[in-house]
């Protein structure tokens, strides 16, 4: 242990390269911890007793360097307190001094739910002693702090650290903390608009799902608009750097549960998992059997018929499977299924945050596009869609191919460089990635376009994960043969749902067939490009999985879904405007409900692909002159 002393705290102020470097092992920072907190709390029993802080604070500066112990964590005080409210920023250009570097990875903690900013940087032990002694750069972004990268290493501090906590309160006292801030009243008002507008979206999906008046396609249609448009008002907001997590996630959890008890009306794939999952739990190969066969005449349950397609063979590739087997063994239910996707879809959620995070992205805006969609919310907790399942595989496959990239990128650092792609700590997130895209792709097939794209970035490993994942799925359900995929060559074959651009190929080729075949021969090229091109994993994904949905001939609206994690992350206008055109896809419900037949208009159509297609050809163009962002790279 070594404690660490300043003659002259006045210092820190005043030398924007002052760093304090150690040698490998780096032992913890330890200097007048009680002192440090005794000073917090007199400060507090101040304000308790009617001094505010701004005559506390009056003529006083944070100049004393104090770093306090907290297991392997340090907190170091410089220069001036910032103000928040006014969001003035840190650092030499303000007056604020510098930080120092006492040989740690520098992570700024998240913007605070109760303050503007929580106004200190923890400063943590490398795990890597060949890195110890070196600077490393804290972003300080007033409305978007950002993790610090392995990229950042080598680069100087310029950013003041400022303390307004006590180290003890993030030790374990922080309720006592927030009740003397008042952090309910706090929340509300630094909140208020973020919540009026989550109260709204809440009220008009509610609406949707329980108004016996909400028929479609009017007004159930308009209802749905007027949702997304409050959703993508929201999605304004917090851009601005208004508003917080907290009331992010509290708002999106309750718009789902608001739905959660419904019964399904806008699609009934939710009763194909269930008989599936069923037959599966007597001991039968769901791929062997239509559910029309009189092989499984005896299996019929009470929802059999209402069952779609019963004379197909299940399209659903074995992770489908095996999740609907877990849920028929829990009891094979709706509300059962349902929750199944709703705790993927959250933990979904949270995935993107962390990419976010690690990424230099706005995370509250990332999570509030993810996890306040309307399409998302409907399809999901009222519909009960599986494709939470493979959104949790697509997302962690992004965030394990990033780790991957930077652990190459650490080792063409090292003496070895040689050694980049040999390693077990760069071999096992690559092979997990391309494990993780083998599990969405075992969802639905679609994920699979990006492989190429992957392999050409992080080599062989991805390919085998991919590889001995999806023979590890299917064996279990090889004694099917080639009924196997029958029931995916029928929907190939056959199926079409509020097709766009393909309708021009299918004028063009004069065959639907044909026109299958162009579009696939399309798709098959921009997934070559983009291997070519050596694209991330995320931005590969964007391109391969966003031709296949505008070249489908079935858009299905659940289907867009699949794009909504990229969307998300990279703020997407178009993606994110076709989450909410491709509602216009329920236009003929009311029809089908009525006289058995699913009508889908030219003008329906047309609005649903022209305003999206539209405003991907402006964001296209705008690509033409600008770069590529750099935290696309960084996300895998």
């Amino acid at each position: 242990m070594r404690d660490l002393q300043f003659d002259d705290a006045q210092t820190l102020s005043r030398s924007p390269d002052l760093h304090l470097q150690r040698p490998a092992p780096v032992p913890v920072v330890h200097l007048q911890l009680e002192q440090f907190r005794e000073s917090h709390r007199a400060k507090r029993r101040k304000v308790r007793e009617g001094i505010s802080e701004e005559q506390t604070n009056e003529s006083e500066h944070e100049t004393v360097a104090q770093p306090g112990v907290g297991q392997d964590r340090a907190y170091v005080t410089a220069g001036p307190v910032a103000d928040p409210e006014n969001k003035i920023g840190v650092g030499p250009e303000n007056g604020c001094g510098d930080a120092l570097d006492v040989g740690g990875i520098v992570t700024p903690v998240r913007v605070d739910e109760h303050e503007n900013v929580r106004r200190h940087v923890e400063l943590r032990e490398m795990p890597d002693p060949r890195q110890a002694g070196r600077t490393v750069s804290a972003l300080w972004l007033m409305d978007d702090i950002r993790a610090v990268s392995p990229g950042d290493f080598g680069r100087p501090i310029r950013r003041a650290v400022v303390h307004d906590d006590d180290p003890a309160d993030r030790l374990g006292n922080r309720a006592e903390n927030q009740r003397e801030r008042g952090f309910l009243v706090q929340g509300w008002k630094k909140n208020r608009y973020l919540m009026a507008l989550g109260l709204v979206e809440l009220t008009l999906l509610a609406s949707l799902g329980w108004s016996p008046a909400a028929d479609f396609p009017f007004p159930g249609l308009a209802i749905f608009a007027a949702a997304f448009a409050t959703y993508a008002g929201a999605a304004w907001y917090i851009g601005s750097g208004s508003g917080d997590r907290r009331t992010i996630w509290l708002l999106a959890i309750a718009m789902r549960l608001a739905l959660l008890p419904l019964t399904p009306e806008l699609s009934d794939d939710v009763y194909r998992y269930l008989w599936d999952g069923h037959v599966q739990s007597s001991g039968v190969n769901p791929y062997a059997y239509a559910p029309a066969a009189a092989e499984v005449a005896d299996l019929r349950t009470e929802y059999h018929q209402l069952v779609n397609n019963p004379t197909v063979q299940t399209i659903y590739p074995p992770l489908a499977q095996f999740a609907f087997l877990l849920i028929a063994m829990a009891g094979s239910t709706l509300m059962g299924a349902k929750i199944a996707w709703l705790i993927c879809d959250l933990a979904t959620a949270w995935l993107l945050g962390r990419i976010a995070s690690q990424t230099g992205r706005n995370e509250r805006r990332v999570l509030l596009l993810y996890l306040w969609s309307p399409l998302l919310i409907v399809e999901v907790a009222w519909s009960g869609h599986l494709e939470p399942l493979g959104l949790f595989a697509l997302t962690l496959s992004i965030l394990l191919a990033g780790a991957a990239r930077r652990k190459i990128a650490e080792r063409r650092d090292d003496a070895e460089p040689s050694r980049a792609l040999g390693s077990l700590g760069t071999t096992w997130p690559a092979f997990a990635a391309g494990g993780a895209l083998a599990l969405a792709a075992l969802t639905k097939f679609a994920p699979a376009a990006a492989l190429p794209a992957l392999v050409r970035r992080l080599g062989w490993r991805p390919l085998a994960g991919f590889a001995i994942t999806v023979l590890f799925l299917y064996a279990p359900y090889a004694v099917a043969g080639a009924e196997l995929f029958s029931g995916l060559r029928t929907y190939s074959e056959h199926w079409w749902f509020m097709k766009g651009p393909f309708a021009a190929l299918e004028a063009l080729a004069g065959d639907p067939t044909r026109a299958r075949y162009v579009a696939a021969t399309l798709v098959i090229a921009i997934v070559g490009w983009t291997a070519a091109a050596r694209y991330d994993l995320e931005r590969a994904l964007l391109w391969t999985l966003g031709a296949g949905m505008v070249l489908t001939p079935t858009l299905h609206p659940w289907y867009v879904l699949w794009m909504l994690p990229m969307a998300a992350l990279r703020t997407s206008r178009p993606w994110i405007l076709l989450s909410g055109l491709a509602f216009i896809g329920y236009f003929g419900l009311g029809s089908f409900q009525a006289a058995g037949e699913w009508t889908q208009p030219g003008l329906a159509r047309a609005v649903l692909w022209i305003p999206f297609l539209f405003v991907l050809a402006i964001d296209g163009w705008k690509l033409r002159t600008t770069s590529e962002p750099p935290q696309a790279d960084q996300a895998g």
